[in-house]
């Protein structure tokens, strides 16, 4: 394999499903689970996938393990974020290093068109209708318009394939304002209004057009492919790489991504026993290579969030990088300081916001003074709390905006702190 450059996968960190008519996240209640090294949180699928081998450096402070979708289990000992059995959010564990095994799609086109519907004779199990709901905030004529790019489709990737195309045509653009304040439904926007914007607006889109058909769809987010490095063999992936793109529930198959934003390339997608695989193919294909060889390439991954250049400047920039994501969490980090000693540490397997809502209980149930000093801490905690986990898993929207109102919440919250007596 000396010499050819592989083709690249998306790092998907997370997986949302509730849309909101602004915004995604995941309903409660989120099973977590933990898992020995090496042991996988669901069986290895057998239909349209194979297994794809990633060591993975990450140069920031991280719990989420990115991986290429979906990803079975990791090298180190880690949790499983799930909503229902088979049904991922995410797998956690802060590792600097760590390898991952992926079951990759491994599916063409026609494989794809051929899949079977989800109707009354082949249903959608009861745990993945989530993936249907809409709010009421979507609007009629975004339902007309899925009905009108689907209608003449037979199939579900069909109808999906239209609704990408279409989507493709908007142009892409970093610098689009804010939604206006009056704005209700964030997909509706930039369909009719807007008409440009960039990944989480063309993802979003596609999940509620797809939806508003009966196609379950996902929102996922982490990183496309970067760059292949050749002297170290491995894709560099940079915070310019940013990513959210929806993913289709199929029968058979699982999880397909799919690619609605323009300013990326399409995704080629190519069945079993061909020169290379995977749905989320988006690199030049290689030249035909055995099954050998396919077979014992091990992919090597390194997850960097900023581009870092060569040489000596590694160690460096990576230190200064550590040290900002750092103090981008560093209100978190002092509520946690804070909570441990008041009495309530951060838990074993206890998530962010199961963190925030059990420090404000805790703070009702052992304040000293009149109610309200008690009840306005308990509310910025979990406030915070939400801050902190939409900064580490949403959108790059909700990270950006989460990230400005952080340390304005961490002010606001230390001056209550200052006036609260717990017993």
């Amino acid at each position: 394999m000396e010499g050819i450059e592989p083709p690249g996968h998306y790092m998907r960190g997370a997986t949302l499903t509730r849309y909101d008519g602004h915004g995604w996240d995941n309903p409660s209640p989120i099973e977590e689970r933990q898992f020995d090294a090496n042991t996988g949180w669901m069986p290895a699928p057998t239909s349209g996938r194979r297994e794809l081998v990633q060591s993975v450096t990450l140069f920031v402070n991280s719990p989420v393990l990115y991986a290429a979708p979906e990803p079975l289990e990791a090298g180190v000992a880690y949790e499983a974020q799930l909503r229902a059995d088979g049904d991922l959010i995410a797998l956690q564990q802060r590792a600097r290093t760590y390898t991952i095994i992926s079951a990759i799609p491994e599916v063409s086109e026609a494989m794809l068109e051929a899949a079977p519907a989800w109707d009354d004779t082949n249903p959608l199990p009861a745990a993945f209708t989530v993936h249907l709901d809409l709010p009421a905030t979507v609007t009629a004529r975004t339902r007309e318009l899925a009905g009108e790019l689907t209608a003449g489709q037979t199939t579900t990737f069909a109808k999906a394939k239209a609704i990408e195309q279409f989507l493709r045509q908007y142009e892409y653009d970093l610098e689009v304002p804010e939604p206006p304040d009056d704005v209700i439904d964030i997909a509706d926007y930039f369909l009719f209004e807007l008409q440009r914007g960039y990944c989480d607006y063309y993802a979003t889109a596609f999940i509620v057009l797809a939806r508003a058909v009966g196609i379950p769809a996902r929102f996922a987010t982490g990183y496309a492919v970067g760059y292949w490095n050749p002297n170290e063999a491995a894709f560099i992936v940079t915070e310019s790489e940013a990513h959210s793109w929806p993913e289709v529930y199929f029968p058979d198959y699982g999880w397909i991504p799919f690619e609605p934003t323009a300013g990326r390339p399409e995704l080629a997608r190519v069945g079993p026993n061909l020169p290379v695989g995977g749905g989320g193919l988006v690199a030049p294909p290689l030249p035909a290579a055995t099954e050998t060889e396919r077979t014992a390439f091990q992919w090597n991954w390194q997850m960097l969030f900023w581009l870092l250049p060569l040489g000596a400047l590694l160690w460096g920039l990576w230190r200064l990088l550590a040290y900002y994501h750092q103090q981008r969490e560093e209100p978190w980090n002092a509520l946690l300081r804070w909570g441990q000693r008041v009495g309530r540490p951060l838990q074993t397997g206890e998530t962010v916001l199961e963190y925030g809502n059990g420090l404000a209980e805790h703070i009702l149930a052992r304040q000293t003074q009149t109610q309200d000093v008690g009840r306005l801490v308990a509310r910025e905690v979990t406030a915070l709390s939400g801050e902190v986990n939409a900064l580490r898993y949403g959108t790059a929207t909700g990270r950006s905006r989460a990230e400005s109102a952080l340390r304005a919440r961490w002010h606001r919250l230390r001056a209550y702190l200052a006036r609260l007596r717990l017993r």
